[in-house]
C-alpha cells in the first residue's frame, strides 16, 4: 500500500505554498524597501488552506490561497494658487498669480522709469 499522507503544506497543491510564500515574502521586502511606504505598517503574509469533502466519492478539494497585505504608499502633497490667468479664468497655478501680476507691474514700473 501506498503512504502518501499528507504531512505538510507544502505536499499540498505541488508545492504551491512554497513558491507562494516565496514570492508574497519579495512582495513584502520590496515594499518595507520602498521609501514611500510607510516604514511602521504591519505587513502581512496569510495563507488559507480550504478543504471541501466531496462524501459521494471519498475526495477532497483543496485550494490554497495566498495573500499579501502591504503598506500603502503615502500621500503626496503639493501646493497651488488660485486665481485668474491671463485668459481671465479662474484656475490653479504653481506661481501666485496675482504676485506674479504685481512683479511684472513692477517690472514695467522700473522699464518706463517710474
Amino acid at each position: 500500500m501506498l503512504d502518501a499522507k499528507i504531512k505538510k503544506i507544502s505536499d499540498l497543491c505541488g508545492g504551491k505554498a512554497d513558491t507562494d510564500f516565496a514570492g508574497a515574502l519579495r512582495e513584502v521586502i520590496d515594499n518595507m524597501a520602498d521609501p514611500k511606504c510607510d516604514s511602521k505598517a504591519m505587513r502581512r503574509i496569510s495563507i488559507d488552506v480550504f478543504f471541501k469533502q466531496d462524501p459521494r466519492n471519498g475526495t477532497v478539494d483543496i485550494v490554497l490561497e495566498t495573500t499579501t497585505k502591504l503598506a500603502k504608499p503615502g500621500g503626496r502633497r503639493s501646493i497651488a494658487f488660485i486665481g485668474k490667468g491671463h485668459d481671465g479664468q479662474l484656475g490653479l497655478f504653481t506661481d501666485d498669480p496675482d504676485q506674479v501680476a504685481m512683479f511684472n507691474q513692477l517690472a514695467d514700473g522700473q522699464r518706463k522709469g517710474v
